[in-house]
């Protein structure tokens, strides 16, 4: 499943469709979260790893390594630079060490 893998690129609006769908899903799964801690761990693992691996994929269409992702997790500075660098700038035109663009 493309949505759970590290490899590839991803483009802007691949890269906002699941993030908005990830958003979604975990305001509507909150009422059976409530009931379950086991399940609620479950659902945090799955759209982190998700969100990630999308944001990852993201990064490689702008044709730098997924280990930028890191920079997300400082303070303040982190979601700016995510927002901008993942969320509102376009990705490399045409193939690049990660392969060909999205279709």
């Amino acid at each position: 499943m493309r949505a759970l893998s590290f490899g590839g690129r991803a483009g802007i609006g691949e890269f906002w469709q699941i993030h908005i769908g990830v958003f979604v899903l975990a305001f509507l799964s909150g009422a059976i979260v409530r009931k379950s801690p086991l399940v609620a761990l479950g659902f945090t693992v799955l759209y982190g790893w998700v969100g990630t691996a999308v944001s990852v994929r993201r990064l490689h269409d702008r044709d730098m390594s997924g280990w930028y992702v890191l920079i997300a997790g400082v303070p303040l500075i982190g979601w700016f630079w995510w927002l901008a660098a993942l969320g509102l700038s376009g990705g490399t035109p045409g193939p690049n060490r990660y392969g060909p663009p999205e279709s």
